[in-house]
């Protein structure tokens, strides 16, 4: 009777005209997963690498600042578009939802149409402008005058605001945690008793 062979994984080893493959991949597409596709590297083997060699995670990492420089002039400004949305009205999406409702041996499906609406998720807008800090993304956009300035100033009073609430929520933390520590201490202990008469 034959015995099964078992398929082996192809491993393909680190070298420097891989990494630097895949690095231009990066640069060029901006998603790791997309650029592993596109030159048959396995995202595992991606990540492997980006542990086990330093100067391949920081190629990596150079390679993901640079594909902001690299975009279509149409992803650039849908990003944008984008950011207004989610500084001014959100993303409205609409749920569909269909019941199934059966009496008298009669079935009627009734659709029910809810819109939800949410803000542009965090990663469509760091896609287009890079891995950066918000304000730093609000300069960008400023400087290649893809933003008004009274957008970047409601992100300016967005921004000043976390702060100011995130600053107020520290400091109650801080009370709360030192009241804590305060009842958990207990009284002294008097060493020396007073003497019964």
């Amino acid at each position: 009777m034959p015995t099964r062979q078992r398929k082996r994984k192809r491993v393909v080893r680190y070298t420097t005209r891989r990494a630097d493959e895949i690095c231009r991949a990066i640069e060029k597409i901006g998603s790791v997963k997309e650029a592993c596709k596109s030159i048959g590297l396995q995202p595992s083997t991606f990540y492997n690498w980006k542990k086990k060699y330093p100067e391949f995670s920081e190629k990596v990492d150079n390679a993901k600042l640079r594909y902001p420089n690299n975009i279509p002039a149409n992803q650039l400004e849908l990003a944008v578009q984008r950011l207004n949305e989610f500084l001014m009205h959100g993303t409205t999406e609409q749920q569909i939802t269909t019941t199934r409702i059966e009496c008298n041996g009669k079935v009627t499906i009734q659709e029910t149409v809810k819109e939800i609406k949410r803000p542009t998720p965090p990663w469509v807008i760091q896609r287009v402008l890079g891995y950066c800090e918000p304000m730093d993304a609000v300069r960008r956009l400023l400087s290649e005058k893809l933003l008004t300035p009274q957008h970047a100033q409601i992100i300016h009073n967005a921004i000043t605001g976390m702060q100011a609430d995130m600053k107020n929520l520290i400091q109650k933390q801080e009370r709360l945690a030192e009241e804590d520590k305060l009842q958990m201490t207990p009284p002294p202990i008097n060493v020396n008793p007073s003497p019964h008469i």
